[in-house]
């Protein structure tokens, strides 16, 4: 195989985040198949990139930040001469920066589809989003059939499948005698609803998801019977898909992209809204899955399946786009 581009270069906002693991995982795969790759760390109080002349000069990456990613193996960015076969791949937060650019080769990767409108409040008019997906250069990766959606009904040009997956921390070790009557959540998640939905049920045995190393959340999840997600899904987050690898039974707040099938192939059971937290139904469903977990497992055997085959099918939409036959 032969890399379409010379070099690709992926810029990850220095961070510890869902999103930034992601594009580690885009520039390792890259460079495991032979292609070329590269990491440029910015937006932080040390780290910063910019363009002058045709080079890219990138200064003072977070150590912590490499340090968390070094599984990896990021090759960083110091100084790099761009070219007419460089590709360019920004986080969705960064859409004003590619509005404003006349960059050849460049590409947004739709990790999210909430966050880049957050981020991008020019993204609420119809005749700013019309000039950004009218670049007929602009390639547009989604993460989810959420984003993709997204892209198609407002007439993004070129779209390309790119998710991510799952680390094999989740599924490691023995799983089956950890289990405990355990209800996990994150707070930090639909922050309203969570507490609703802790203050309904203290009967409970909760474990918060909270401040933990990666090594505690791993192990949380290993123990926990059910996990519960009261976010708002800007895209396929990764700790619902961490909890059901480690044979946990997830419910989900019915929005974004768990509103998507192909995305959280659940039962309508497993989702959840606003009104069932404050009737008392989600409770009821929580109580009953404690009660029979098997068969509940079982029931989402496909979506855990789907999980654990996540790198495979990332490396190989990474084959399809990044090299030719």
């Amino acid at each position: 195989m032969k890399p379409k581009y010379k070099d690709v270069i992926i810029f990850c906002p220095s961070v510890i985040t869902g999103g930034p693991e992601a594009m580690h995982q885009l520039s390792h795969s890259i460079n495991e198949q032979g292609g070329s790759a590269k990491i440029a760390y910015y937006r932080s109080e040390q780290s910063s990139c910019i363009i002058d002349d045709g080079l890219l000069i990138c200064s003072n990456p977070s150590s912590t930040v490499v340090h968390n990613y070094r599984r990896y193996a990021p090759i960083i960015v110091d100084q790099h001469k761009l070219s007419d076969s460089t590709l360019m791949i920004f986080p969705e937060i960064e859409t004003q920066l590619i509005l404003d650019s006349n960059f050849l080769n460049v590409g947004i990767w739709w990790l999210s589809v909430d966050n880049a409108v957050i981020h991008n409040q020019c993204l609420k008019n119809s005749s700013i989003l019309k000039k950004l997906f009218n670049k007929t250069n602009l390639l547009n990766f989604y993460q989810s059939d959420y984003a993709k959606q997204y892209l198609v009904n407002n007439g993004a040009q070129i779209v390309v499948p790119l998710s991510d997956y799952t680390c094999r921390s989740f599924y490691e070790g023995s799983i089956s005698g950890l289990k405990k009557n355990v209800i996990s959540i994150c707070p930090s998640k639909g922050g309203e609803l969570a507490s609703a939905f802790l203050n309904s049920s203290k009967e409970l045995n909760f474990k918060i998801i909270q401040k933990m190393s990666r090594e505690e959340v791993v192990e949380t999840l290993k123990q926990s019977l059910v996990y519960i997600d009261f976010g708002h899904h800007p895209g396929k987050d990764r700790v619902p898909r961490e909890a059901i690898a480690s044979k946990a039974v997830i419910f989900v707040n019915h929005q974004g992209s768990a509103s998507h099938y192909l995305d959280y192939p659940l039962d309508d059971f497993y989702k959840f809204s606003a009104p069932d937290v404050q009737s008392g139904s989600l409770l009821k469903k929580v109580k009953y899955v404690i009660s029979n977990p098997e068969q509940h497992l079982n029931r989402q055997a496909y979506f855990q399946q789907k999980v654990f085959l996540e790198k495979e099918e990332f490396d190989l939409q990474v084959k399809s786009f990044f090299f030719n036959r």
